[in-house]
């Protein structure tokens, strides 16, 4: 199937396949009303010509003269005009004996093996050509005393050819017509279902401009589109939670740790002030050492809490002791 271009966007692209999928069906509609009016056709064709190998056949062989035609006469005919209907008699030499009146020049249009089988008995259906005109024809066995003779009786096809090229031109219309209308329907539908997205999408993107406090539109219909911005909505909830939750950690964090590292900087401030004994250096390094080690489990409790908010870890419950 043809693809649209990566940068198409969702509207084009649904548009794009129902258009694809509806011309598919539509051809392959018109693709068997052709069909099942050419065979039908052809059917149709093959009976006629059949029956009018039969008649001729019977009708040649009648009377008391020698096999003959019957048709109307030469003046009958206009100067150098087609009749519908062609006819060849061939004797069991395959030779021409008989055809058409005002065709006369015309050499044999039956090949030699359909004139064996049919001086054999066995007929035969066949198509070719006459000075450019298709024909359509049929070639049987007639008797006339104890001889046998191949008679070839042929419809011309122009106006069945004409009528299926006409066909195949209205289809072809047709589809053009109907691809294009579908195209143009489905493309405004598309635009229609997917306005609700569209709304959405837009004041997605405002909400993350920062304006978490804000949520989507409440839907106007319980259906896929109502049901994903409950769920939009819904997620925006625990977002805008989370986002006030980290802002709280942050102050708390940074009240909880600001009184530690304030005593740690005010005890080695006011041991550099002057020369000191080793003795009283020692006493504020084991200070400085307490302080890091009360910042060493504030910081571990803060990390426990984070866990604890992002539900990392189970908390395990159990029963203590409170004496």
């Amino acid at each position: 199937m043809p693809q649209l271009p990566g940068n198409a966007t969702f509207r084009g692209r649904l548009t794009w396949r129902w258009t694809i999928a509806v011309g598919l069906l539509l051809g392959a509609a018109n693709l068997t009303i052709y069909v099942a009016a050419r065979s039908y056709l052809a059917a149709w064709l093959d009976g006629q010509v059949r029956t009018l190998a039969a008649t001729e056949a019977a009708s040649s062989t009648d009377g008391l003269e020698d096999v003959h035609l019957h048709e109307k006469t030469f003046a009958e005919f206009d100067a150098g005009a087609f009749t519908e209907k062609l006819v060849q008699i061939f004797d069991a030499s395959h030779t021409l004996v008989l055809q058409t009146t005002g065709l006369e020049r015309l050499p044999p249009v039956v090949p030699d093996e359909a004139v064996a089988a049919a001086l054999a008995g066995h007929s035969s259906l066949l198509s070719t050509e006459v000075q450019g005109r298709p024909l359509r024809m049929a070639v049987v066995r007639a008797m006339r005393d104890d001889r046998p003779f191949a008679v070839a009786v042929g419809l011309f096809t122009d106006d069945i050819v004409h009528g299926l090229e006409n066909l195949a031109l209205l289809l072809t219309v047709v589809w053009i017509v109907c691809v294009s209308a579908t195209a143009t329907i489905g493309y405004v539908l598309a635009g229609r279902a997917l306005a609700p997205v569209a709304r959405i999408t837009e004041r997605a993107a405002w909400i993350a401009r920062g304006n978490f406090g804000a949520r989507l539109d409440p839907p106007a219909a319980h259906d896929e589109v109502g049901r994903m911005t409950v769920l939009l909505n819904s997620m925006l909830d625990r977002l805008q939670a989370a986002v006030e939750a980290n802002r709280r950690f942050a102050a708390d964090a940074s009240h909880e740790l600001r009184g530690p590292l304030t005593a740690v900087v005010g005890e080695i401030d006011v041991t550099l002030r002057h020369p000191r004994a080793a003795d009283e250096y020692l006493e504020t390094l084991r200070r400085v050492r307490a302080r890091i080690d009360e910042l060493t489990a504030l910081t571990g409790d803060l990390m426990l809490l984070v866990r604890a908010q992002e539900r990392a870890h189970d908390i395990v419950r159990r029963e203590i002791a409170l004496e």
